[in-house]
């Protein structure tokens, strides 16, 4: 874990899992690979030190200063805000991340 862009704070060392409904589906993470991604920290069994994510939210930081969706998605929202975002500056995404409202 790089930074926290909102929320709480959490440990640089973070152990990442995927919820086992998506595998296959979601991202594949990759040794030097540099995303972006919602976390939520994990509450039962073995999640419990973790934090899980999924497609939704991560984005590949790629030529280390432009953003792409791993997922598009499927809602009028959710399709809205990544064509706003997808393909941006890391910077730009960055200032719309800590711009959303709260809740």
């Amino acid at each position: 874990m790089d930074k926290v862009v909102t929320g709480e704070d959490v440990e640089k060392d973070t152990f990442l899992f995927y919820n086992a409904d998506f595998a296959g589906v979601e991202p594949e993470l990759k040794p030097g690979m540099k995303i972006i991604a919602v976390v939520k920290k994990g509450t039962t069994g073995e999640q419990i030190g973790g934090y899980s994510f999924t497609r939704y939210g991560t984005y590949y930081i790629v030529d280390d200063d432009y953003v792409l969706a791993a997922y598009e998605g499927e809602s009028e929202e959710i399709l809205d805000f990544t064509e706003q975002t997808n393909g941006i500056q890391l910077d730009d995404f960055m200032d719309k991340i800590k711009n959303l409202p709260k809740g």
